[in-house]
């Protein structure tokens, strides 16, 4: 009976290992998985180095729209310089045709009997 208890503990004991093929499988996942490992440093580095990248980037980037702006702001006088002329021919034009108006004779020509009466006023 005690020998029909260990060939069972046994039979038991090789289901639960895995097999060879199995074994070296497992073993070659292990040594793949920790060579693709980074240490602590590495990863640090290569973090340190993205935030640089990113923050030079950015930096770039603010630079060039500074310029852009530079270039709006040297642009907004000479807008207003348009809009001030525009509106100062605007008014001229205004005035004009409102005096013109004011320079209508005030008696009908049928009133005049020649052209020099005309003339004369």
């Amino acid at each position: 009976m005690v020998i029909c208890r260990l060939t069972l503990k046994t039979n038991e004991l090789r289901a639960a290992l895995p097999r060879p093929e199995e074994a070296n499988a497992l073993v070659q996942d292990i040594v793949d998985f920790t060579d693709s490992c980074e240490d602590q440093q590495s990863y640090e580095r290569r973090r340190r180095e993205k935030k640089k990248a990113e923050k030079e980037a950015l930096k770039t980037q603010v630079q060039q729209y500074e310029v852009q702006l530079e270039l709006l702001r040297l642009r907004q006088p000479i807008r207003q310089n348009l809009l001030t002329q525009n509106s100062d021919l605007a008014e001229r034009a205004q005035s004009v045709l409102s005096n013109r108006h004011s320079c209508a004779p005030s008696a009908p020509l049928a009133t005049f009997p020649t052209l020099g009466a005309i003339a004369s006023r």
